[in-house]
């Protein structure tokens, strides 16, 4: 069940009490969730001894008493989901932050807007619980793999081993917002199903990603041209997959809000002259 919004908590372990403290301010001020602050290694044990219902955590990965990354291992040992901030990057820490179960993302302290960007990141995650996604993927250990990183950023996430089921899952479901679909499976193929799809739900609707280990041009182009909005080649970085998603997202999203502003009043919301004239 989402967590609700008004009632959310945010873990903060940062051992720079500017940054602590802003991270503390802005989260208020911008989201209105409260922050808990705690700023080494042995606080965050203690205070999750008793204490372990948070949304999510934000982790400075190095701490005086606790530079191996240890603090991010005890943030997840408690099933709280961590955003890892660093002051350092390279491909071996990356690699070593990714690997961990739960872990959501990575935020570079040195970003010129740091404090922004976290800020957005948090939003973003409590928003990812009203979004649902389906999978369609016929290998049980690759929809598993997406399933589990589609939960680690919060989404709700339906599941099909088929094409066919896929649809009879998006019929019962209008509400889903993105399908993520395998090109080889039985019964009715990534192709077909995207074509079924789009009989019944528009772009403006709808967002498909296709995702295939046949990686040639002609099917990206196939998969596109049918009407699915991105396509990805496996192996893909799930950083990279969380990313499209993302993107494809706020797409669906500026798509809605630019359609509600041609049909409905700013202020009242009230439907316009232009939906009456058009649906009439």
């Amino acid at each position: 069940m989402a967590a609700r919004a008004d009632n959310l908590r945010i873990l903060v372990i940062e051992d720079a009490r500017y940054y602590a403290t802003m991270l503390k301010k802005r989260i208020k001020s911008v989201l209105g969730y409260d922050a808990v602050l705690t700023y080494s290694y042995a606080g965050a044990k203690e205070l999750l001894q008793t204490d372990t219902d948070y949304f999510l955590a934000l982790v400075d990965l190095v701490l005086p008493d606790s530079e191996d990354g240890g603090i991010l291992d005890l943030v997840i040992s408690k099933d709280i989901s961590p955003i890892v901030i660093t002051g350092n990057y390279d491909d071996a820490l990356r690699e070593k932050i990714l690997s961990k179960k739960k872990v959501i993302d990575y935020i570079f302290k040195q970003e010129a807007q740091f404090f922004k960007v976290t800020t957005d990141l948090i939003g973003k995650i409590v928003r990812n619980q009203d979004i649902k996604i389906l999978i369609a993927e016929d290998s049980p250990p690759q929809r598993l793999k997406l399933k589990k990183l589609l939960e680690t950023q919060k989404y709700q996430v339906l599941e099909a081993a088929d094409g066919a089921a896929a649809f009879r899952i998006a019929e019962a479901n209008p509400d889903i917002k993105l399908v993520l679909t395998d090109y080889n499976m039985p019964v009715v193929d990534g192709f077909d199903l995207v074509k079924m799809l789009r009989k019944i739900y528009d772009k403006d609707q709808l967002t498909i990603i296709g995702i295939s280990a046949e990686g040639s041009s002609g099917l990206s182009a196939k998969f596109l041209k049918l009407g699915a909005n991105d396509f990805l080649t496996k192996p893909y970085a799930a950083e990279e997959l969380v990313a499209r998603i993302t993107q494809n997202l706020e797409m669906l999203d500026m798509v809605e809000t630019l359609k509600n502003l041609s049909i409905k009043d700013p202020l009242t919301k009230l439907y316009n002259r232009r939906y009456f004239f058009e649906e009439g």
